[in-house]
């Protein structure tokens, strides 16, 4: 999976249920993504559908501009309760979809470095102070970033988000390399 996404890109996962599905008496969650600046548009659309039988209820919300790396990590860590490997339902609790979104994004936003861009040249007066400061400058520290730069995760599969099994964080981070 490419781990890489633009910081100015808004996006949202979203986390709905419906009181229509359910599976062996289990409610079924749906977590997707959306790059709608209002995620409530998409399901709004997702409501106006033949096949669905009820509205779609709001569970959560999280914005990111990382929406296609939350989005496809969550749906790894609760692979054993995915319904289809093509559809974007689980046989999971609310709470815990929440927590899996939450702590995720959470990874996401410590475990991230923006790659400088190439059309922003540093200073030598700004590379000194990186210096000083204890950075170590390189040839690729002859750019910084921007805010339409672009960000990289890179998870580490011995230090998994909270709350998330280490066993099922290393297997996800290695499906995902």
């Amino acid at each position: 999976m490419n781990n890489t996404y633009n910081l100015q890109k808004k996006g949202s996962v979203y986390i709905l249920k419906n009181p229509a599905y359910n599976l062996d008496n289990k409610p079924i969650i749906k977590i997707g993504r959306t790059g709608k600046e209002d995620p409530n548009e998409r399901i709004e659309s997702m409501n106006k559908e033949t096949p669905v039988p009820m509205p779609f209820q709001t569970v959560s919300i999280t914005e990111t501009p990382a929406n296609s790396q939350l989005e496809k990590y969550a749906h790894d860590c609760l692979a054993e309760e995915r319904i289809s490997n093509t559809k974007e339902f689980f046989t999971t609790s609310e709470e815990k979809a929440k927590n899996v979104v939450k702590a995720i994004n959470e990874d996401i936003n410590k475990k991230s470095y923006v790659i400088p861009n190439l059309y922003n040249p540093l200073s030598d007066k700004d590379k000194k102070k990186l210096e000083k400061s204890g950075y170590a400058v390189t040839e690729s520290s002859d750019y910084s970033p921007t805010p339409f730069s672009d960000a990289k995760y890179c998870p580490d599969e011995n230090d998994p988000p909270e709350n998330i099994d280490k066993s099922i964080w290393q297997n996800v981070c290695k499906k995902n390399k």
